[in-house]
Parts: structure tokens; sequence; C-alpha cells
């Protein structure tokens, strides 16, 4: 798919610069959301996860010696790329958009808690381009989402609060 910004600006979207940070957001948003919900992991299991990520990416069509080495060095990428070069304009916001408020009939005020979720997964510096609000009520209901996903996974059983592909990837490991 290939289009052209608000701006003039034209972009392919199987551009392996635009595929990697994809894959870099991707990656480093489901490390924040297991990290808070289930704590921090080693940073052994973290490099493993953006290596296993990079897999994904270079079957896109990222060449390898585009990807940061390791995790610190991905989440060095999102810094820079967030201060020098994510800037979103029109055409991101309608996208962010249609991604998260994917069904038009549905009243906006229903994609609220979602909206919260995404807000207080993003970085700080985009909740404001893609208009999500982050005051008191949206902090509040991200922190009880958060704790009632915590005693959610330490009294569930765990057939019931891990999903089926991480069960059977935890048995491939073990056996």
């Amino acid at each position: 798919m290939t289009g052209t910004t608000h701006d003039g600006r034209g972009y392919r979207a199987r551009d392996p610069e635009l595929l990697l940070w994809v894959q870099a957001t991707l990656v480093l948003t489901s490390l924040r959301w297991y990290e808070l919900v289930a704590g921090r992991l080693p940073a052994s299991d973290r490099q493993r996860y953006w290596d296993e990520g990079k897999v994904f990416a270079r079957e896109l069509g990222v060449p390898g010696e585009l990807f940061p080495a390791t995790i610190g060095d991905l989440e060095r990428y999102e810094r820079e790329m967030l201060q020098r070069t994510v800037v979103p304009d029109v055409t991101s916001r309608i996208v962010a958009r249609t991604v998260v408020h994917p069904f038009a009939a549905i009243p906006n005020v229903l994609y609220w808690p979602t909206d919260v979720i995404a807000a207080g997964l993003l970085p700080p510096s985009l909740r404001a381009h893609f208009d999500l609000p982050w005051g008191t009520p949206e902090r509040l209901f991200f922190r009880f989402v958060i704790g009632a996903m915590r005693i959610w996974r330490a009294l569930a059983p765990r057939w019931l609060a891990t999903v089926p592909h991480a069960r059977l990837y935890d048995e491939r490991i073990r056996g």
C-alpha cells in the first residue's frame, strides 16, 4: 500500500523502516502491559522477547541490519524516534482512531475503557497528539484495571488466567 500524507509526503506501508517502527511499538507496548500486570521480567527474558519479535519483522521484510541489537537499544530507538522522527499527523490520527474505534456505529463514549488503556500504555508525548484524555478519572481507571488484572492473575486458576498459546509455549520450554 502506498499513499500520501496530508502534507504531501509519500509513504509505502511496506517500507522496512516503517515496519521496524510498528514492530518496535508492538513489542514495547506488550512488554509494558505485561510488566505492569505481572511484574518486571528478568533482563534475559526481555531480550528473548525482543529476539523473538524480530522473527516476525524479518518475515515482513525488515532487514537484519535495521534491528536494534538489544532490548536496551530498542528502548533507546523508541526514545530517539519519539524525539526526532515520529510526528503524528492527520493521517496517523485517522488510522489510530480506526484501530481503537473499529465500529463507527458504536458511540465513542463506549470506547472510553479501551481508550484509557491505550492512553496508559502510550508514551506521554503521544497521548495528546491522539486526543486521548489522561486526567484523574482516566488515571484512576487505568490503575484499577492494572490492580484488577493483578488480582485476577493471583486468584484465577492458571489454565484460565493464561492464554492457551502461552501455556503451550511454557510446556514446550520445560518439556
